[in-house]
């Protein structure tokens, strides 16, 4: 479980690298690695933001903020920025830009939670870290061209899946173990759809076609 969690980021990234066309050079991924050093370092030496006892809404919270929904989120979030300000073209792929960002939290994550004997969390967490770097920008790709009610739901749509991403997280948290394999099973599903989805529009792209 430990190897899995230390390798399946890095592994998924070069296996994107290869399955989907896309702008792979530039020294923004050089920055994806460093900002990713500093939010583990970060978190190393703060620990956790959210201080969470019990079963119940603290403990989903602190499972959002602390171990699911940050990690991925905040690359996802700087990416935006960085485009919206012209630091970066846009252009390239924010996907790829997560995944990075995510190796150096990983190896931080398998320390963490090897040390505290929890192999769930060990599987569950890289998977639902890619799931949300894969499955948030094929929901919000194209809202710029939807109409103000396809992007209203678009945006809601990442949110649902996000929310399943850290319920099913929160249920192994929480020792729910087959409501967490459920919930990770069906956000599975959804990233595989948008893996595919991702890749056929990549393609069309790569070949000049309208997406």
């Amino acid at each position: 479980m430990l190897f899995f969690c230390f390798l399946w980021i890095p592994l998924f990234a070069f296996f994107w690298l290869a399955f989907i066309p896309g702008k792979r050079r530039g020294v923004w991924r050089v920055w994806a690695l460093l900002g990713g050093s500093a939010a583990a370092l970060m978190r190393y030496y703060n620990g956790p933001l959210v201080g969470a006892e019990g079963l119940g809404a603290a403990r989903w919270v602190s499972a959002l903020v602390d171990w699911v929904g940050l990690p991925p989120g905040l690359p996802l979030l700087v990416f935006a920025l960085c485009s919206a300000f012209h630091i970066l073209s846009g252009a390239e792929d924010i996907t790829l830009f997560a995944l990075l960002w995510l190796i150096p939290e990983g190896f931080l994550f398998a320390v963490n939670r090897h040390i505290l004997n929890e192999p769930s969390q060990l599987i569950a967490a890289p998977l639902l870290w890619t799931a949300i770097a894969v499955g948030v920008p094929s929901f919000t790709r194209r809202i710029p061209s939807y109409p103000p009610w396809a992007g209203i739901g678009a945006v809601a749509g990442s949110f649902l899946y996000c929310f399943l991403a850290v319920t099913a997280y929160w249920a192994f948290f929480i020792q729910y173990t087959l409501l967490g394999y459920g919930l990770l099973g069906l956000t599975m599903a959804v990233f595989l759809a948008a893996l595919l989805r991702t890749r056929k529009i990549r393609r069309r792209q790569s070949l000049g076609w309208a997406a």
